[in-house]
């Protein structure tokens, strides 16, 4: 039998290092693509910082030796004159530099984590939901500041270790050929227990971040003011703080094998050094008992040893290091690369019309249309088939569950269907652009969000400004004497997150500025999921007489309250993932079902309020 080809260890080291430069290279692009000022500073700073290094260590021992032979005064003045020059010039480069480099940073840092929020808004809706990629933007967070060391390492790290090497090794390689090899020797071990803690660290710092989103959650739990009602009322604190000391006792537990395993690491390391540094001590006071060395020569000596184990420490450290930032880049490009298949349709690419369809008149038609949510075996809707034509207004109800939101979903192309097609005017609509079809409807969501902005930037949003069309929108969501009593009317900012002058809404407030912003968008489908949860019943009934006589475009409807059916055209009833029935309130009161059963259930209990 014949053995499974088995890739030797040494073709996989080699191709792990080719991706480590690869990713270095890469994180280099991208520095240079949002600003280089920071690859030049940290050059100029790590130049600064070893040139001054080298003039402390090589000038006092020499004007040492001056002074106990009696030489030349003049060369000694001479050394003196270098030092209190270049001494100043070196540190002032190298503060300076060093707070530019801060600057430059903290720049870089926040336009990168920018990119990765821009992305987790752009990727496709159905990508948000899955548990591995909410995880990949955790890590991508994480992996900024830890691959951003990249430059740092080689420009700083790996730059000033070569330049202390060269300069120093120089030196000390013609005092003592032997202590050479013993300092390189003790590096190398140092260089493989660093190494070994990287490794530690990368390992324990992935699954930290794979308990972050427990973590985030618990934290908001613990928090934030939304939870703050029910843990008072319902006296919840017992269940969340227990979650809360198990989450955290899970990352206090790899918290401290990580320091157990560093600690241990270090424990060699700094005997590994104190032996190079006994070692080094023994040869210089042998070679200056001997008549080898001078004072100055003895402290040079000392300083170079000292000096080089540290550079190639650093220097070994940085490569080390390099490894574990390319894993981290891996983390940043994995969530990067995150394809949009729903808005970059493969697929789709050459068969794309030039313009969405505008008007009125058309027919949406859910042709066989079923779908199951991604990671899941079960069908959320099986075979929906249905036309939504224009000025059409078409209400949906259901038990919880029944698919209601799902259809939605499909029809706003959040998801695409599993099976099926939806077609408008006989047209596929992935055919369609998707920003021009995303303007083709305008959703209120039951869990609608306002923005710490003002009014008129909550309705506006993103589109030109026209207050008649703005006026309108708060007449139709019946908040405009609301707004009228506001000190600065529309332009009055809501809540105080960003602003302490910031004004907060009632919920029902909310939801009607929500309808606003949606009628103010002017789509050919306004779509209205539970519109008036958190409305009194006559602003409901305003709410519900506007949408009937004063939008003109079709309206869909989902709702418990079975108040939007009674001027329906068309009623969809879901249930279990199917329509199972469909018609008018006529004609659906008339037959024995879901619709007869959930009305006369609604009128029976507001016929006795009443």
């Amino acid at each position: 039998m014949k053995k499974c080809f088995q890739p030797r260890q040494g073709i996989i080291r080699i191709e792990k290092i080719k991706n480590i430069f690869v990713n270095i290279g890469k994180i280099f692009t991208l520095r240079k693509q949002i600003g280089g000022r920071v690859l030049v500073t940290e050059v100029i700073h790590c130049l600064a910082e070893k040139a001054k290094q080298l003039f402390e260590i090589m000038i006092p021992p020499v004007l040492i030796d001056f002074l106990i032979e009696g030489k030349d005064w003049k060369q000694a003045a001479l050394y003196i004159l270098i030092l209190s020059v270049f001494i100043p010039l070196f540190s002032f480069a190298e503060e300076k530099s060093r707070d530019l480099l801060s600057a430059y940073s903290c720049r870089d840092d926040y336009r990168i984590l920018l990119n990765v929020k821009v992305k987790a808004m752009m990727v496709d809706y159905q990508d948000t939901l899955l548990a591995g990629n909410m995880q990949k933007e955790s890590r991508a967070v994480e992996s900024i500041n830890e691959f951003l060391e990249a430059d740092y390492l080689v420009l700083h790290e790996i730059l000033g270790a070569l330049f202390s090497m060269i300069m120093l090794g120089t030196v000390f390689y013609r005092l003592d050929v032997l202590a050479v090899y013993m300092v390189f020797a003790a590096a190398a071990v140092h260089y493989l227990l660093t190494k070994r803690k990287y490794k530690n660290e990368v390992y324990y710092t992935q699954l930290k971040s794979q308990n972050r989103p427990k973590t985030a959650y618990v934290e908001e739990l613990l928090f934030h003011t939304k939870y703050g009602k029910d843990v008072r009322l319902y006296d919840a604190s017992d269940l969340i703080i227990g979650k809360y000391a198990k989450v955290f006792s899970q990352n206090f537990e790899m918290d401290q094998k990580s320091r157990w395993n560093s600690f241990v690491l270090q424990l060699f390391d700094y005997l590994i050094n104190g032996i190079q540094l006994l070692v080094v001590y023994l040869l210089a006071i042998l070679k200056y008992r001997a008549g080898q060395l001078t004072i100055g020569a003895f402290t040079i000596y000392i300083n170079a040893a000292k000096q080089i184990y540290a550079a190639i420490g650093e220097f070994l450290d940085a490569l080390a290091a390099l490894g574990k930032t390319a894993l981290f880049y891996d983390d940043y490009v994995q969530y990067m690369d995150l394809k949009q298949t729903i808005v970059c349709d493969e697929k789709m690419r050459g068969k794309r019309q030039e313009k969405l369809f505008s008007g009125d008149d058309f027919v949406l038609q859910f042709d066989h249309v079923s779908f199951r949510y991604p990671g899941s075996s079960k069908y959320a809707l099986q075979d929906i088939c249905v036309e939504i034509k224009g000025k059409e207004i078409v209400s949906i109800v259901g038990e919880n569950g029944a698919g209601k939101t799902t259809f939605i979903y499909l029809l706003l192309r959040l998801f695409d269907p599993t099976e099926g097609v939806i077609q408008l005017n006989g047209r596929d609509i992935r055919t369609f652009p998707y920003e021009e079809y995303r303007l083709f409807l305008a959703p209120v969501f039951q869990e609608y969000e306002l923005f710490s902005a003002s009014v008129r930037e909550n309705v506006v949003l993103t589109r030109p400004y026209v207050k008649e069309q703005a006026e309108e929108s708060y007449r139709f969501a019946d908040i405009e004497s609301r707004i009228r009593a506001m000190e600065q009317g529309d332009l009055t900012i809501l809540t105080k997150v960003l602003y302490d002058e910031g004004v907060e809404l009632s919920g029902g407030e909310q939801q009607k500025l929500a309808l606003a912003r949606a009628y103010y968008r002017k789509s050919q489908i306004l779509i209205l999921d539970e519109p008036t949860a958190a409305l009194d019943p006559l602003s409901e009934h305003r709410i519900y007489y506007n949408v009937a006589r004063r939008y003109h475009g079709t309206t869909v409807f989902i709702s418990h309250r079975l108040t939007s059916t009674m001027f329906a055209d068309q009623i969809l009833v879901f249930d279990r993932g199917r329509i199972v029935q469909r018609g008018t309130h006529e004609e659906l009161v008339q037959i024995n079902g879901i619709y007869r059963e959930m009305f006369e259930k609604q009128a029976y209990y507001y016929v006795r309020e009443n």
